[in-house]
Protein backbone atom coordinates (compact mmCIF):
# COMPACT_ATOMS: atom_id res chain seq x y z
CA UNK A 1 0.00 0.00 0.00
CA UNK A 2 2.80 2.42 0.80
CA UNK A 3 4.51 1.84 -2.54
CA UNK A 4 1.58 3.42 -4.36
CA UNK A 5 1.98 6.58 -2.29
CA UNK A 6 5.68 7.12 -2.96
CA UNK A 7 6.83 9.63 -5.48
CA UNK A 8 10.25 10.38 -6.83
CA UNK A 9 11.59 13.65 -5.43
CA UNK A 10 11.37 16.41 -8.06
CA UNK A 11 15.11 17.00 -8.11
CA UNK A 12 15.69 13.60 -9.75
CA UNK A 13 15.62 13.61 -13.54
CA UNK A 14 15.71 9.91 -14.41
CA UNK A 15 16.57 10.38 -18.06
CA UNK A 16 19.48 12.68 -17.29
CA UNK A 17 20.77 10.35 -14.58
CA UNK A 18 20.54 7.39 -16.92
CA UNK A 19 22.48 9.26 -19.60
CA UNK A 20 25.21 10.18 -17.16
CA UNK A 21 25.39 6.68 -15.71
CA UNK A 22 23.81 7.67 -12.42
CA UNK A 23 21.12 4.99 -12.36
CA UNK A 24 22.42 3.57 -9.10
CA UNK A 25 22.28 7.03 -7.51
CA UNK A 26 18.72 7.49 -8.68
CA UNK A 27 17.76 4.07 -7.31
CA UNK A 28 19.28 5.00 -3.94
CA UNK A 29 17.37 8.29 -3.83
CA UNK A 30 14.12 6.57 -4.80
CA UNK A 31 14.68 3.95 -2.09
CA UNK A 32 15.37 6.71 0.45
CA UNK A 33 12.13 8.49 -0.51
CA UNK A 34 10.20 5.22 -0.18
CA UNK A 35 11.75 4.50 3.20
CA UNK A 36 10.88 8.00 4.44
CA UNK A 37 7.28 7.62 3.32
CA UNK A 38 6.99 4.14 4.79
CA UNK A 39 8.27 5.50 8.10
CA UNK A 40 5.66 8.26 8.13
CA UNK A 41 2.84 5.81 7.43
CA UNK A 42 4.15 3.34 10.03
CA UNK A 43 4.12 6.04 12.69
CA UNK A 44 0.54 6.92 11.74
CA UNK A 45 -0.50 3.28 11.50
CA UNK A 46 -1.65 3.53 7.89
CA UNK A 47 -4.83 5.05 6.58
CA UNK A 48 -8.02 4.51 8.57
CA UNK A 49 -10.84 2.60 6.86
CA UNK A 50 -13.63 4.56 5.22
CA UNK A 51 -16.37 3.44 7.55
CA UNK A 52 -17.34 6.66 9.31
CA UNK A 53 -17.28 10.39 8.70
CA UNK A 54 -14.63 10.79 11.41
CA UNK A 55 -12.34 8.27 9.70
CA UNK A 56 -12.90 9.99 6.36
CA UNK A 57 -11.88 13.35 7.81
CA UNK A 58 -8.86 11.74 9.48
CA UNK A 59 -7.85 10.23 6.13
CA UNK A 60 -8.14 13.66 4.46
CA UNK A 61 -5.94 15.14 7.16
CA UNK A 62 -3.32 12.42 6.61
CA UNK A 63 -3.33 12.93 2.84
CA UNK A 64 -2.84 16.68 3.29
CA UNK A 65 0.03 16.14 5.73
CA UNK A 66 1.72 13.63 3.43
CA UNK A 67 1.43 15.99 0.48
CA UNK A 68 2.26 19.30 2.16
CA UNK A 69 4.33 18.73 5.29
CA UNK A 70 6.24 15.58 4.36
CA UNK A 71 6.12 15.96 0.56
CA UNK A 72 5.83 12.19 0.37
CA UNK A 73 3.12 12.15 -2.32
CA UNK A 74 2.64 14.39 -5.31
CA UNK A 75 -0.40 16.51 -6.06
CA UNK A 76 -1.93 14.04 -8.48
CA UNK A 77 -2.02 11.24 -5.92
CA UNK A 78 -3.18 13.58 -3.19
CA UNK A 79 -6.01 14.77 -5.44
CA UNK A 80 -6.99 11.18 -6.19
CA UNK A 81 -7.08 10.39 -2.47
CA UNK A 82 -9.17 13.46 -1.75
CA UNK A 83 -11.57 12.57 -4.58
CA UNK A 84 -11.94 9.04 -3.20
CA UNK A 85 -12.87 10.37 0.23
CA UNK A 86 -15.22 12.91 -1.36
CA UNK A 87 -17.01 10.17 -3.31
CA UNK A 88 -17.32 8.05 -0.17
CA UNK A 89 -18.81 11.01 1.72
CA UNK A 90 -21.32 11.56 -1.08
CA UNK A 91 -22.30 7.89 -1.05
CA UNK A 92 -22.58 7.96 2.76
CA UNK A 93 -24.77 11.07 2.59
CA UNK A 94 -26.94 9.47 -0.09
CA UNK A 95 -27.40 6.36 2.06
CA UNK A 96 -28.36 8.48 5.07
CA UNK A 97 -30.93 10.35 2.93
CA UNK A 98 -32.33 7.07 1.61
CA UNK A 99 -32.77 5.77 5.14
CA UNK A 100 -34.49 9.01 6.20
CA UNK A 101 -36.81 8.91 3.18
CA UNK A 102 -37.75 5.29 3.94
CA UNK A 103 -38.47 6.27 7.55
CA UNK A 104 -40.67 9.19 6.45
CA UNK A 105 -42.50 7.01 3.92
CA UNK A 106 -43.35 4.50 6.65
CA UNK A 107 -44.60 7.34 8.88
CA UNK A 108 -46.78 8.67 6.05
CA UNK A 109 -48.18 5.19 5.46
CA UNK A 110 -48.98 4.87 9.18
CA UNK A 111 -50.70 8.28 9.21
CA UNK A 112 -52.74 7.36 6.15
CA UNK A 113 -53.79 4.08 7.80
CA UNK A 114 -54.81 5.93 10.99
CA UNK A 115 -56.71 8.47 8.93
CA UNK A 116 -58.67 5.83 7.00
CA UNK A 117 -59.47 3.94 10.23
CA UNK A 118 -60.67 7.22 11.79
CA UNK A 119 -63.00 7.95 8.85
CA UNK A 120 -64.51 4.47 8.96
CA UNK A 121 -65.33 4.85 12.61
CA UNK A 122 -67.63 7.85 12.00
Amino acid sequence: MTAALVRVPPRIDRVELARSGGIAKAAMQIAAAQAATAGVLEVWGGFPPLDSVEHAMERLDMICRLAIEHQAIDGTRASAGVRAVEQWLRAYDLRQLQLRIAELESQVAAYKADRTVGRRGR
